[in-house]
């Protein structure tokens, strides 16, 4: 299975003492083939879904393969447990098909969905303390975005990283 991560941000400066975190979802491209009216023939689409696996969510996936790169083995960081079953997520996936097809695409035929390849994919963020007005607080930065964040304000990823005893 292949490992990609998001492109990051050209403009992001970071501070020395600063933890990488590599947040799981897994891609998946499918197939799906469908009659959008009685007499017309069938057609077939490819479509991508993402699942975080994390958190346990499932949603359409839009983000171009140009704006991904491939994970090497030598990143270092702190990468969050998954929490998704492949056979719950592959179910959940397909059930999203489905009910896209049949209630805001309003095919007339059941469409006929079948999986052609997935794969892992990362976000990376960056753990750091920052003095915000006199205390040390630790903010989490995206590195796609640029978007910087409390930690507290995620409160699973701070469980976790303080759990594995990487913020105190």
């Amino acid at each position: 299975m292949f490992m990609y991560m998001l492109q990051e941000a050209d403009n992001i400066v970071l501070p020395a003492q600063c933890t990488m975190v590599y947040y799981p979802y897994a891609v998946s491209e499918w197939s799906v083939e469908y009659k959008p009216l009685p007499f017309m023939k069938k057609r077939k689409e490819k479509m991508r879904v993402v699942s975080n696996l994390f958190h346990k969510e499932t949603t359409l996936f839009e983000w171009p393969m140009e704006k991904m790169k491939t994970l090497s083995v030598e990143n270092q960081g702190i990468f969050l447990p998954e929490q998704y079953e492949e056979a719950e997520r592959q179910d959940q996936s397909a059930d999203l098909l489905r009910n896209l097809y049949l209630h805001k695409r309003k095919v007339w035929s059941n469409p006929v969905i079948k999986c052609l390849n997935t794969y892992s994919l990362y976000a990376t963020y960056a753990v750091f303390q920052e003095d915000n007005k006199g205390k040390q607080r630790y903010q989490i930065i995206e590195m796609a975005s640029g978007h910087k964040a409390d930690l507290l304000h995620h409160k699973r990823i701070y469980d976790y990283l303080k759990s594995r005893e990487v913020i105190i």
